[in-house]
């Protein structure tokens, strides 16, 4: 029987191996992996996010899933995308207005634009949710239609308050503490007379002088001061207490920032005299242990 040299390879050279039931079943537990530790990777991440950020992100989560119920307006669910979400501020966000501040006539304040803004930033990080978990195709959610919508609001908010002769002082540098202020906060830490109040004042005066927030405030602790000498500033020694910033809303990733107070002419609004009454009732009056600096335990808790 001859051969045909021109015929192609044979049945046997071109057969291909199909994957059996077990390399399905190691696909399907590798895929419920990836997703398991996907889930876990954004619950991780939002973990560490600052407490006040979550806690304005959550409720207005949820309005966004309680206005999304409503079946008749939207058909799609929760699913976050660029005209939905325009949707959702024209027709629940600025209708709704403040909560707790109505105008003359009854009708609630309009939100201005960094309330409307902090809507825009919780429903787009639940976008970022859901894209990362798989479920949401949409490119973005703040896209052109958003960025028209918050620039014809911005435009309507800046007529609006020229037409209803708002007070043009808030929010600009006369919109603050005058020294008569300023020392009656100081008195009424000092007059609670507790440890308690003490505390509050440290952390008002670190609020004041090194503009700090006061999730920041609070959560300072010693290691993280430490006192700086100014040369040549006058004929007396100038001092600075210095607090080393590695944490809070605006720098989540830890990196060093500093924020510093000097002594004030007035002792009783002065920062360092609010350190100085914190600490001598915190080892004096509550008898806690004077921390030996052995090691970094002892004092890194207080």
């Amino acid at each position: 029987m001859s051969h045909d040299s021109n015929a192609g390879p044979s049945t046997r050279d071109n057969d291909i191996t199909l994957p059996d039931a077990e390399h399905y079943e190691d696909m399907i537990r590798a895929r419920l992996a990836m997703d398991k530790n996907t889930q876990m990777v954004i619950a991780e991440n939002q973990t560490y996010r600052p407490k006040n950020t979550t806690a304005a992100y959550k409720s207005k989560q949820r309005e966004w899933f309680e206005w999304c119920a409503n079946k008749e307006k939207v058909a799609d669910g929760a699913i976050v995308y660029d005209a939905k979400l325009a949707f959702f501020l024209k027709d629940y966000v600025l209708t709704r207005g403040k909560k707790f501040k109505k105008n003359a006539d009854g009708s609630p304040a309009p939100l201005g634009r960094e309330s409307v803004l902090a809507y825009v930033k919780a429903v787009v990080d639940l976008y970022h949710q859901q894209v990362e978990a798989g479920f949401n195709k949409h490119t973005m959610a703040r896209g052109p239609i958003v960025k028209r919508f918050l620039d014809t609001h911005t435009k309507k908010e800046a007529r609006r308050k020229r037409t209803e002769y708002e007070d043009r002082g808030k929010n600009t540098l006369n919109d603050g503490y005058t020294d008569q202020e300023l020392l009656r906060i100081n008195q009424y830490f000092l007059i609670q007379n507790n440890i308690f109040s003490l505390r509050n004042k440290v952390c008002f005066s670190m609020s004041h002088a090194m503009l700090m927030r006061s999730e920041t405030a609070l959560g300072t602790q010693l290691p993280d001061l430490f006192i700086m000498e100014l040369k040549n500033q006058g004929p007396s020694t100038c001092f600075a207490i210095v607090a080393t910033i590695t944490f809070g809303k605006t720098n989540k990733d830890g990196k060093i920032q500093y924020g510093s107070a000097l002594r004030h002419r007035d002792v009783e609004v002065c920062p360092h005299g609010a350190f100085a009454q914190y600490f001598f009732s915190l080892f004096h009056h509550q008898n806690l242990p004077f921390p030996n600096f052995s090691t970094r335990r002892d004092c890194q808790d207080l």
